[in-house]
This record gives structure tokens, C-alpha cells and sequence, in this order.
């Protein structure tokens, strides 16, 4: 899969894999979601991509090759774009550093995205 050109739905649909054979489970506001809740391109997948691009820049100088546009639709007001120019490898790196932080430090056995709200 890496290597080839990867869209948002192709992009959720590896972490909505990743995140069942890891167990993960996510709450949002008390309510437990589904993972093709949380890993679509209107859903809380924005959010951890703006938070892996935010990592991106810092460790490496460049970001993940993320967009994002307004959308009344989406969990957070916004949706995600990929764009074309970028490296799919240190994207799905980036984005998996993220959500396994927040899973690290989730005492509960869920993994509660409030904080990617104020993102």
C-alpha cells in the first residue's frame, strides 16, 4: 500500500484496520465511537493529521502533505484533503505516532479524543 498514491479513504481504512487488531476503542464526550467514525476524512482523522503534520515539521521540517476545508458535516467543522506531493510512508508513520501516543497514555482501555476538539 505505501508507495502508491493514497487517498483519505484508502488512509482510513488502514487505521480502522490497524485499530481493531490493536483492540483500540475511541470515546468522544463520553460516547464510545466506531473506528470508521473516528478514521474517516470527516470524523477525527483531520485532527490527528493536523496534530501528525504539527510532528512532522518539528522532527523532520516538512509536513505530511495535509489540507484542510471547511465542512458543516464533520465532527470538527473541517474535513481532510491529501495532497499528491507528499510521502505516504512518513504520513502513516506520523499519524500512527499520534493515535499510539494517545492510546499509551489512555488509563482506561479508551482512547478519549476531546482534546483533538481545540485542534
Amino acid at each position: 500500500m505505501v508507495g502508491v498514491m493514497m487517498d483519505v479513504k484508502k488512509l482510513g481504512e488502514l487505521f480502522q484496520s490497524i485499530s481493531k487488531k490493536q483492540g483500540w476503542v475511541f470515546q468522544l464526550k463520553g460516547k464510545v465511537l466506531t473506528v470508521e467514525e473516528i478514521f474517516s476524512f470527516n470524523g477525527m482523522l483531520p485532527a490527528m493529521a493536523k496534530r501528525a503534520d504539527q510532528l512532522s515539521l518539528l522532527c523532520l521540517g516538512y509536513g505530511i502533505g495535509v489540507e484542510f476545508e471547511d465542512s458543516d458535516a464533520s465532527i470538527l467543522g473541517y474535513q481532510l484533503k491529501l495532497k499528491d506531493n507528499s510521502n505516504d510512508l512518513v504520513r502513516l508513520a506520523c499519524i500512527f505516532d499520534v493515535v499510539n501516543e494517545m492510546a499509551k497514555t489512555s488509563a482506561t482501555g479508551k482512547i478519549v479524543v476531546d482534546e483533538l476538539l481545540y485542534e
